[in-house]
This record gives structure tokens, C-alpha cells and sequence, in this order.
């Protein structure tokens, strides 16, 4: 189509467009220099002038300035002659323990830039890039952004959305948390139920050895972890199975699913945390997140997963609740129940019986 073609009011109005996509990719750059740096959470402690914000954090002023700058005008950070402020609802988004910040986020984006030269010869070639061959600190990442979310709800609200599966929790169920990765999710299991015998199984055996760690920290005896998946369960060990916010990076999530329910006795419940976007394309370009967990899949969840051979199916983040719903029941799986995650509106809790 030739120049003189082009409707140039809609011409203009994508350009402008564009510059605020850039301007938001280079604001989540900026966020994550803000954490890594301490200047976030200086901000955060008390308004400052640049100079004294750059003191107090020990940075160099003339960065500081510039970071600022960006915050300012992405409307992270307001000024008033001179002083700068970090609102404190938004300081509750970029700081602190609470599920609110979201800030480990920004590290994920800022990490997905790193490799796109890898991600393009994957486009054309085929493959993909394992977590472990990622870059940055792939298990502290995954450690920290749902860490705070686990502390606030896991106990009170995801492991009690069924009764069957509180009874079985309590009366000292064997249970296994599939792909749990730094293990806090599965202390947190083992804490809450003494009575249970918990095993984490993963692939990461770094992951694996923060896991054991934090057990040690925290005085538990009854879990423990192996490096293993699914595939290595033993048939009819298991009265409880968890996933947390994994089987849609898996190479092949059917057969996880598959082998999760050989693993389960007769009665036995599987908890599955994972996507639930609706299947029309059009519906999930209506949800506020969709565009940011299509970027993040191609980045780090479905790469990892297209690691694993020329057959890997790898779902990604926003895989349909359907399509979950469909891979459970062909896993011989009698759904219980579909419940929203508090703390986290891109997934759900599926309930499903042996």
C-alpha cells in the first residue's frame, strides 16, 4: 500500500499509540531498577529532594534525577517544588511483603529483554529456553512473585475451598506438590497440616536445595524433596496432589495430568492452581492482564516449555479454562469445583477427584 494510501489521522493516533507502549516497557525497566537499587524503597520511607533521595540510598545523584524524571512523567512518582513523594497506595504496589507488590514483575520483563536475539532464533528454528538456561535468578523470581500471595491466602483460602480436601489434609494425608520449585508453598502445606507427610518434587535441584532450607528454618519434619516430576510418582502412593501456578510452563502438561492421576488413590483430590482465560480471543483482549501474560509466556513460560522436544504442547498463562477443564476430564478426573484465586484474578482453583 503506497503513503498516499494511509488514513493519516489513524496514522497519527497508532504512532502516538506506540510511544506510549515504549514508554510503558522502558517505565517496567525503571521499576525494577527502583527495587534493585533500594530507591523505591528509599522513596518510599520518606519524600525527598533528588540530591537527598540520592544520598539516603547512596546512589549517584545525576541518575537519580533521570530515574525520577521517567517516574514522575509515568505518573509512578509525584513532585512538589522540588520534593519528590511515592504515594503510599502506590508504595503498597512496588514495596514491602504485601501480595500487592507486584514490582517482581517488572524483574521478569526486564529479564525477557535480555534474550530476545535467543527468543528469535527460536521463532525461526523451533525450541525453546529452558528456566535454567534463562537469564537472571529464575527460582528467585518465581520465589518472589508468588511468595506473598502464598503467606496471605494459601492456608486460609486456596486449601480450603473444598471440605474433602481439609479432611483429607488433616487426618494426615500423603501429599505431593508437583513443581514447587523453591518450596514455600509446600512449607507453608506442611506447616498448616503437621499431621500430613509432604514431598515437593521438581527438576530444579538448585530450587530444591532454598526449598530444604527454608523447612530447616522453619522446623518441619515432615516434608521433604526430591528431584523428580510427575512421571516419577509412584501408582496409588498419593491422597493429595498440588500444582501451583506450573503445569501450563510444563513441556507436556497432559501427561502430567495423566500421571498425577495414576499417582492419586481412589478418593484422592488434586488442587490444581492454573490459567483461566476465556477461549475467544476477543473476550481475553478485554482483560486488563492479557497482553502482559501473552508477553510473559513467549519470554519464560512457553519458551521453557518448547524446551523439551519437537512434540512439547506447552499451554502458556493464558491457556482457556476449558481447555483445563478438557484435559482433566480425559485424565480420568471428576471435576469438584472451579473457584477464583484471591490475590490473583488470571487463574483459578480446580478441584479434581480420583
Amino acid at each position: 500500500m503506497g503513503q498516499d494510501a494511509l488514513d493519516r489521522d489513524a496514522l497519527k493516533a497508532f504512532a502516538v499509540r506506540l510511544m506510549g507502549v515504549y514508554g510503558g516497557a522502558v517505565l517496567a525497566q525503571m521499576v525494577d531498577l527502583g527495587a534493585r537499587t533500594g530507591l523505591t524503597a528509599t522513596l518510599a520511607d520518606a519524600p525527598g529532594t533528588s540530591d537527598e533521595l540520592a544520598e539516603r540510598a547512596g546512589l549517584q545523584p545525576r541518575y537519580v534525577e533521570e530515574w525520577l524524571g521517567a517516574m514522575v512523567t509515568g505518573g509512578i512518582v509525584t513532585h512538589d517544588a522540588g520534593v519528590f513523594t511515592l504515594p503510599p497506595e502506590h508504595a503498597a504496589c512496588l514495596v514491602g511483603d504485601s501480595f500487592y507488590n507486584t514490582s517482581a514483575m517488572a524483574r521478569a520483563i526486564a529479564n525477557g529483554n535480555q534474550h530476545n536475539g535467543v527468543l528469535a532464533d527460536a521463532f525461526r528454528e523451533g525450541g525453546g529456553i529452558a528456566y535454567g538456561d534463562q537469564p537472571g535468578d529464575i527460582v528467585g523470581l518465581l520465589d518472589a512473585m508468588g511468595r506473598a500471595r502464598y503467606d496471605t491466602f494459601l492456608v486460609d483460602a486456596y486449601l480450603t475451598v473444598d471440605d474433602e480436601l481439609v479432611r483429607l489434609l488433616r487426618d494426615g494425608a500423603d501429599v505431593c506438590d508437583v513443581g514447587c520449585g523453591a518450596g514455600h508453598a509446600t512449607n507453608l502445606i506442611a506447616q498448616a497440616y503437621p499431621e500430613a507427610s509432604v514431598v515437593g518434587v521438581d527438576r530444579n535441584p538448585d530450587a530444591l536445595e532454598a526449598a530444604r532450607a527454608e523447612a530447616a528454618e522453619m522446623g518441619l519434619d515432615n516434608v521433604r524433596y526430591e528431584v523428580a516430576d510427575a512421571a516419577d510418582l509412584e501408582t496409588g502412593s498419593l491422597d493429595v496432589v498440588t500444582a501451583f501456578d506450573v503445569i501450563h510452563d510444563l513441556s507436556h502438561p497432559r501427561e502430567t495430568i495423566a500421571a498425577i492421576a495414576g499417582a492419586l488413590r481412589p478418593g484422592g483430590t488434586f488442587l490444581l492452581y492454573d490459567a483461566s482465560a476465556p477461549s475467544d480471543l476477543d473476550a481475553q483482549a478485554e482483560l486488563p492482564w492479557a497482553t502482559m501474560m501473552y508477553g510473559i509466556s513467549v519470554n519464560a513460560c512457553l519458551a521453557n516449555a518448547l524446551a523439551g522436544g519437537e512434540d512439547a504442547e506447552g499451554w502458556g498463562p493464558m491457556y482457556p479454562r476449558a481447555g483445563v477443564e478438557q484435559a482433566l476430564a480425559e485424565a480420568g478426573f471428576e471435576l469438584a469445583g472451579v473457584h477464583p484465586v484471591k490475590g490473583d484474578p488470571m487463574n483459578a482453583l480446580y478441584v479434581a477427584r480420583r
